[in-house]
C-alpha cells in the first residue's frame, strides 16, 4: 500500500494544481473576453485587441495571452501561437473559445460575432460573476482622458461564493 501511495500521491497533487488553475482561468475568462470584444468593437484588429486587453487586465489568463503575443513577436505565426496557448490552458471552455476565434480568423467570419456568441455561452453556463453587494470608497476621480487600470483579486471563498476586491490605479 505504501508503494501505491508513493506513486499516486504526485499525480493527485498535480491534478489538484491543474484543477485550481483551470478554475482560476475560467473565472478570468468572462471579463477578459468581454474586454477583448469591446476592444475589437472599438476598431482594433484581433492582434492589437489581444495586445491591448492582455496588457490592461491583470489576470492569469492575460499572462497567457501575453506569452502568446511574445511567441508571435519571436516569429511564430498567429495560428501557431494560438495553438500553443491552447496547449497550455487546461480548460475545455476556454479552449473552445480559442478554437472558435481561430476558425473565425481562418475562414473570414466575424470575430466580434464569434466572441459575443461565446460570451453569451459563458453567461448561460453560469461561468460568470454575479455582483451581489459592493462598497465604493472614492479617494479621487480620474481626470478627463486619464488612463485608469481596473484590477481585481479574490480574498475569500465560501462554498460556491467568492469574494473579490476591485480597485482602480
Amino acid at each position: 500500500i505504501v508503494f501505491l501511495y508513493y506513486f499516486s500521491l504526485p499525480k493527485i497533487l498535480l491534478d489538484r494544481k491543474i484543477e485550481r488553475r483551470r478554475r482560476k482561468l475560467e473565472n478570468d475568462a468572462m471579463y477578459f473576453f468581454e474586454v477583448l470584444a469591446l476592444s475589437i468593437e472599438s476598431g482594433n484588429n484581433l492582434y492589437n485587441a489581444i495586445l491591448v486587453t492582455s496588457k490592461n487586465i491583470d489576470s492569469e489568463l492575460s499572462i497567457e495571452f501575453r506569452k502568446m503575443m511574445e511567441e508571435v513577436d519571436l516569429g511564430k505565426s498567429f495560428m501557431e501561437a494560438l495553438d500553443s496557448l491552447k496547449s497550455r490552458i487546461p480548460s475545455d471552455i476556454i479552449n473552445n473559445i480559442l478554437l472558435n476565434i481561430k476558425e473565425s480568423s481562418m475562414f473570414g467570419n466575424s470575430i466580434l460575432g464569434t466572441l459575443n456568441n461565446q460570451i453569451d455561452y459563458l453567461r448561460e453556463t453560469k461561468q460568470a460573476w454575479v455582483l451581489n453587494v459592493w462598497q465604493i470608497d472614492v479617494e479621487r476621480f480620474p481626470k478627463m482622458g486619464e488612463r485608469v487600470k481596473v484590477c481585481t483579486a479574490p480574498y475569500e471563498f465560501k462554498g460556491f461564493m467568492g469574494f473579490r476586491n476591485f480597485w482602480m490605479e
